[in-house]
């Protein structure tokens, strides 16, 4: 908003008053407020600021400065009081940005501008996948993932352990590839999978972050009868032992045919 002045003098008092020529107008601004800024949202190729709304306030001006730049640089001139956010899009997946903005107010031909917001920082990223397992035989599981929009591949890792070393297994290019079979596995083993997905910026593959952690055991192999013998009322069975991944496991024993 912006707030126009101008003065007269005048002589006399209020039964006879003479006024003399009005000055010239004079426009200014009220120091205006600073905006606080905030990162409202951010994808791999977007990132969306917001700030609070300054009263009298023409418009606003966002400044932007990437990781190994020395100064900032206008981005954008949003005009309008009540326009508060900004989305840029010419952002890269894995470079850090740093934002500021000033509220701004033009009276005279000239233009008013308040004190710098506070900076946001922010790195523009690939989404996190999420994971799941099937399928799961004695030597092989299927890992499976969701979509993840502007990758270019995945990797899928491994680890016998939850806080374990994680290896990598496998790297999948294409965006569409959403599962893996892990056919290298050990019988009634458990293992955990992680897997990030990728982005290939300027020849170099950006990271996502990576997936939380899954798990599955691998069944046992099937135990070898070794002898079974038998009474007047009972029936006995031994077999030799096979490796079985907890103390929480055991066997089960079928009857497949009783007859007379």
């Amino acid at each position: 908003v912006t707030y126009t002045y101008k003065i007269r003098a005048y002589a006399g008092s209020d039964e006879s008053v003479a006024y003399g020529e009005w000055s010239e107008e004079k426009s200014v601004c009220r120091t205006l407020e600073t905006p606080v800024l905030a990162v409202s949202a951010s994808t791999y190729q977007t990132v969306t600021l917001a700030w609070d709304q300054i009263e009298d306030a023409d418009g606003y001006v966002i400044y932007r400065k990437a990781s190994g730049e020395s100064s900032y640089s206008k981005v954008t001139t949003v005009t309008g009081a009540s326009t508060v956010s900004y989305q840029d899009t010419s952002v890269t997946t894995g470079e850090t940005y740093q934002y500021y903005a000033v509220a701004y107010c033009k009276s005279n031909n000239k233009t008013q501008y308040s004190d710098n917001s506070n900076t946001v920082k922010v790195k523009p990223a690939l989404e996190q996948t999420v994971v799941s397992l099937s399928e799961i035989t004695l030597t092989s599981a299927k890992v499976n993932w969701n979509k993840i929009s502007g990758a270019d591949g995945y990797v899928i890792y491994r680890a016998t352990k939850k806080a374990g070393d994680y290896t990598k297994i496998a790297t999948l290019e294409g965006a569409k590839k959403t599962s893996y079979v892990d056919s290298d596995l050990k019988a009634a083993k458990t293992y955990y999978y992680k897997v990030r997905a990728y982005r290939v910026v300027n020849s170099k593959k950006v990271y996502a972050s990576y997936s939380e952690p899954v798990s599955t055991t691998t069944c046992p192999t099937a135990p070898t009868v070794s002898q079974a013998s038998t009474s007047y009322s009972a029936v006995k069975v031994q077999w030799e032992s096979v490796a079985l991944p907890s103390k929480n496991c055991g066997y089960y024993i079928y009857l497949v045919n009783g007859n007379d």
